[in-house]
């Protein structure tokens, strides 16, 4: 009967750690800010020029963006000079590209 007991036990240890190594409700790393530009590069074709914008930018809020007390009024400040060094054409890409990386709200933070 103890071994039953025990053998149960660790299982149920197993199955929760196998659980949590499966994404058990942690958040995912964000990409940093030199894939995020790599990204916008390849979707929106930006220019050398763009690419030294948009880095300048990254680096201008990275302390902030740590903040987790200022981190969203920063990526909105932030998101508007990145839009600002964009076309029209690469704006609506953008804002189109923006939509799918957001995912649903479902009622969890």
């Amino acid at each position: 009967m103890k071994k039953l007991i025990f053998l149960s036990a660790v299982l149920m240890i197993a199955s929760l750690s196998w659980a949590q190594g499966q994404g058990g409700g942690q958040r995912p790393t964000p990409p940093s800010s030199g894939e995020i530009i790599k990204k916008a590069t390849e979707v929106l074709s930006l220019t050398e020029q763009q690419v030294q914008q948009w880095t300048e930018i990254h680096k201008k809020y990275e302390a902030d963006l740590k903040d987790r007390s200022k981190a969203q009024a920063t990526r909105q400040k932030m998101g508007k000079e990145l839009e600002a060094t964009l076309t029209e054409e690469q704006l609506v890409k953008f804002k189109e590209m923006q939509k799918k990386q957001r995912p649903p709200r479902d009622g969890r933070n």
